[in-house]
């Protein structure tokens, strides 16, 4: 029976050729619902975070502002606009800290049929993603580099990596729930992508 059940979660839909782990070649679901969650930010890391971050909100939020307001009083509608453009930096970058002061948790519920991905800061979730967990495939992690070279002409290599688990249904056909930033603080470890795509009933695949 247990050979029928894998039959029908991996259909062929959505699948590709990408290598599967060796570990995950026959994944057994478990029975309970299981939670996997992130780390809070250690306040060292915190510290230095918010540091560099203000190093942008704080000149780019003023100099908005202040164009904003400089062209209520001179008519200058044109000033909004770059004022505008100003404001949008430190917002990046306090979406940047919210993600990374925010607790990311991925809830398996066999219970209830439901694959849940929300992120809380300070007690409050703010985003809650959720997916049928008897849609789920596979659990896919993909990793890339990308180079860039500064004004001095020293070149940086930036690594980057994404899990997403991918499913398919009848109503919105294919479908992806990204985990990367809980995966994150968990250093990227093959090993626990694994135990989460165990708890599910799927492949994890890398």
């Amino acid at each position: 029976m247990g050979e029928e059940w894998w039959k029908d979660r991996d259909s062929g839909v959505g699948a590709d050729n990408d290598a599967i782990s060796p570990m995950q070649n026959d994944p057994v679901p478990l029975a309970h619902d299981q939670d996997f969650s992130s780390e809070a930010l250690g306040a060292l890391s915190g510290f230095f975070l918010i540091l560099l971050c203000s190093l942008f909100i704080v000149p780019f939020g003023a100099a908005g502002v202040f164009a904003i307001v400089e062209s209520i009083f001179s008519g200058e509608i044109e000033l909004i606009f770059f004022g505008l453009l100003f404001l949008c930096v430190p917002l990046l970058f306090l979406y940047w800290l919210l993600n990374s002061f925010s607790i990311h948790r991925l809830r398996v519920q066999h219970s209830t049929d439901l694959l849940v991905f929300d992120s809380t800061f300070l007690g409050r979730r703010w985003r809650v993603k959720e997916k049928r967990l008897s849609e789920s495939l596979y659990l896919r992690y993909h990793t890339w580099t990308t180079t860039s070279t500064d004004e001095d002409g020293n070149t940086h290599t930036h690594t980057h990596h994404t899990y997403n688990v991918h499913g398919h249904s009848d109503e919105e056909g294919e479908w992806e729930l990204d985990i990367s930033r809980m995966m994150a603080r968990f250093g990227h470890s093959k090993n626990k992508a694994g135990e989460i795509a165990k708890s599910i009933g799927i492949e994890f695949r890398y």
